[in-house]
């Protein structure tokens, strides 16, 4: 183990010659990766429900949403941002079929998998 200038301590990642910080100081990174670990509310996967209007998405997928509803003012809910940006990216490439499928799954691993 290593203390680096601005201290904080790093081992060595096997396979790379790339440090590994650790936690510790104010000024360090914060890790977070799975949804039942420690500071899990920052993961994508994080059960977290919300809503955003098919209006303030069309910017984000570059084109209307939902042809449907052109005024665009119907939410689309969500219960997680992995799912959210899941619905973005096959929008983005005009995939409804795949926006419908993410939506059907509450499993963000499975939203995942559908636009990977």
């Amino acid at each position: 183990m290593k203390r680096t200038s601005e201290g904080v301590k790093t081992t060595d990642m096997p396979g790379t010659n790339l440090p590994s910080p650790t936690t510790s100081g104010p000024e360090s990174p914060i890790f977070f990766f799975k949804p039942d670990e420690p500071l899990s509310e920052f993961c994508q996967w994080y059960p977290a429900k919300f809503t955003v209007s098919k209006v303030e998405m069309s910017p984000l997928v570059g084109h209307p949403v939902d042809s449907d509803d052109p005024e665009g003012w119907q939410p689309i809910y969500f219960s997680c941002a992995e799912q959210f940006m899941m619905y973005c990216k096959a929008g983005r490439f005009h995939d409804a079929e795949t926006q419908r499928l993410v939506l059907a799954t509450k499993d963000p691993k499975e939203q995942k998998r559908l636009r990977a």
